[in-house]
């Protein structure tokens, strides 16, 4: 049985491509009649192949992870010669220098991660700008086109209703 009125989501994995789940977003709108009367006049179903984002996302959380660990090590090696220094290594001719570099080395690293971490942001921002908007009528006519001379061979009217604008579909 459906639900009332309104829109249901569900995702699953579901397939193989060369040996790799896929997972698909599903979403199901139920169309009453005309008047408002309960009477289910159809069903809108949409079906978004989402693994590429499902991928994303673990590639990001991975990328997160190894940015954290990427970033205190330097900080750590940073901290751990500064506290040395400040214990008293700033007297010995031999071990001051040397933690000195520690210090310098490890806080180019930091500044060189920290850079390459700004770049990827600007890129992923400029990736987001190349979006183009799509009205709701025009993807669901271009949708729908392939469809069409099937559904007609089976006497299924296949119609587009207008779409205004933030009406969700």
């Amino acid at each position: 049985t459906l639900p009332g009125s309104g829109t249901r989501t569900d995702e699953a994995d579901r397939g193989t491509d060369a040996g790799r789940a896929r997972t698909i977003e599903a979403r199901f709108s139920v169309l009453r009649g005309d008047g408002g009367d309960a009477k289910i006049a159809g069903l809108v179903a949409v079906f978004h192949d989402i693994t590429d984002l499902k991928r994303l996302e673990q590639v990001r959380k991975d990328f997160v992870a190894n940015a954290s660990h990427e970033l205190k090590t330097p900080v750590a090696a940073i901290l751990g010669a500064s506290e040395t220094l400040l214990d008293g290594a700033t007297k010995d001719p031999v071990a001051g220098p040397r933690f000195l570099d520690v210090i310098g080395r490890h806080a180019t690293r930091l500044a060189a991660l920290v850079d390459d971490l700004l770049d990827l942001s600007r890129l992923e921002a400029r990736a987001g700008e190349a979006m183009s908007e799509v009205l709701p009528a025009d993807a669901l006519s271009r949708a729908a086109s392939p469809f069409r001379e099937s559904a007609a061979a089976k006497r299924i009217d296949l119609r587009i209703a207008d779409v205004s604008e933030g009406t969700g579909v």
